[in-house]
């Protein structure tokens, strides 16, 4: 049940910081949309392939979720249970300023921002051998390229995942997150002009990064409120 509570909300946590994925991903989707071939492939094939270069970033959203789990449980086991508790506050911290940055309030997370579109210049490179994408391997792996890039959305979920103390927990956690923005970067892929107008526009991303910000302050508080109630549960048992 923990287990389907955790990827649930990340899937939320996904689905809510994708609005945020017009501005950084939306030009990288439209241009990896491009590289598939329109002539002699009917639309079916086509979104098929728009749906493999998903699954490649899923993918590596999972691989990633699977070492940071690694981390965290490595660390747990060595610092000792408590400290779950700080990569509570990390990740709830990240999320809050994932949530003023979505909302226009704070942009201090445009740093990751920029050495992400850094970062994928070089990688862009790669990414010719894999063009045009006019098979499921192509898109897989060029998919996977795509999952590489550093942003704000992303490392507050690797964040979280590294508090989870399970390694395919974690894989999971952040498999979940990257299926909350699939809807986002398909619609992105497939130039949805309204749509992308529509999810840009302020008190959209406001309400979203609001959301985003008291998910962030419940996942810093939540388990200092289970030990407050523990400790007073504790103290009138023993009166």
């Amino acid at each position: 049940m923990h287990l389907i509570g955790l990827c649930v909300s990340a899937f939320v946590v996904g689905l809510l910081g994708s609005v945020h994925c017009v501005g950084m991903c939306g030009g990288i989707a439209g241009a990896l949309a491009v590289g598939i071939p329109t002539n002699h492939s009917s639309r079916g094939t086509q979104f098929g392939l728009m749906i493999c270069l998903s699954v490649g970033r899923l993918l590596s959203y999972g691989i990633a979720g699977l070492i940071a789990g690694g981390i965290g449980f490595s660390v747990v086991a060595w610092l000792g249970p408590r400290s779950h508790l700080v990569f509570s506050v990390l990740s709830g911290a990240m999320m809050i300023c994932l949530g003023f940055y979505i909302a226009g309030l704070w942009f201090g997370l445009q740093v990751i921002e920029r050495g992400g579109l850094v970062l994928w210049r070089r990688v862009s490179v790669f990414t010719r051998a894999f063009m045009p994408i006019d098979h499921i391997g192509k898109a897989l792996m060029l998919g996977l390229l795509w999952g590489a890039i550093p942003c704000g959305l992303v490392y507050s979920a690797l964040v979280w995942a590294l508090g989870v103390g399970n390694a395919w927990h974690s894989a999971l956690l952040m498999m979940a997150f990257g299926l909350g923005t699939l809807p986002m970067m398909v619609t992105v892929s497939h130039c949805a002009a309204s749509g992308n107008h529509f999810l840009a526009q302020p008190w959209i991303r406001r309400v979203a990064g609001g959301l985003i910000v008291a998910y962030g302050l419940w996942t810093m508080c939540a388990p200092w409120l289970k030990i407050g109630a523990h400790c007073a549960m504790s103290g009138a048992a023993s009166h």
